[in-house]
């Protein structure tokens, strides 16, 4: 429903904040095809913005596979003859290098083959209070109050620690 133009601000506005950012392609067998994972989950790197030789703008985000399989074989893939010189020129020589598992790929190309997108901004400088309990210590169901008894800007973030990231 966002016009490319939002959705890409929004991703440079979060890139540009460090944030961080998933997406997770479509699940179809047509992803194999172009050397996409089928529903898989990919981390969005780096946004970039380019002019082509026709001064024509052009979107691209630098897409990681963290298992390092299968390669992106579309439009601006590794091989693909729209990496001039020009362009590669506007992309500075550390944000170009690709390593295991990532490819530069089009706007318009990640709208059609991936289907959700997870943004998460970082907000630095601010007032942060961490609260760490352990489910022995808490009844159910969970529920916590916040009162702000003036008016702000408030961001809450509740983070269950997983198995997959959390090893003891």
């Amino acid at each position: 429903e966002e016009t490319m133009e939002k959705i890409w601000d929004k991703i440079k506005k979060v890139k540009e904040n460090n944030g961080i950012i998933c997406s997770s392609t479509k699940d179809e067998y047509e992803m194999n095809d172009m050397g996409l994972i089928s529903g898989f989950t990919y981390t969005i790197v780096n946004a970039e913005e380019v002019q082509d030789d026709k001064y024509r703008k052009v979107c691209l985000l630098k897409l990681r596979n963290d298992l390092g399989k299968s390669e992106w074989n579309g439009d601006w893939s590794s091989k693909s003859p729209y990496w001039t010189d020009n362009i590669r020129n506007q992309i500075s020589p550390e944000k170009m290098e690709l390593k295991e598992g990532e490819f530069f790929i089009r706007l318009e190309d990640f709208i059609k083959y991936f289907s959700r997108s997870d943004l998460c901004n970082i907000i630095y400088n601010g007032f942060t209070k961490t609260f760490d309990y352990s489910l022995s210590e808490l009844n159910y169901p969970h529920v916590f109050n916040f009162y702000l008894h003036d008016k702000a800007n408030v961001s809450i973030s509740i983070i269950e620690k997983n198995w997959r990231f959390h090893i003891s």
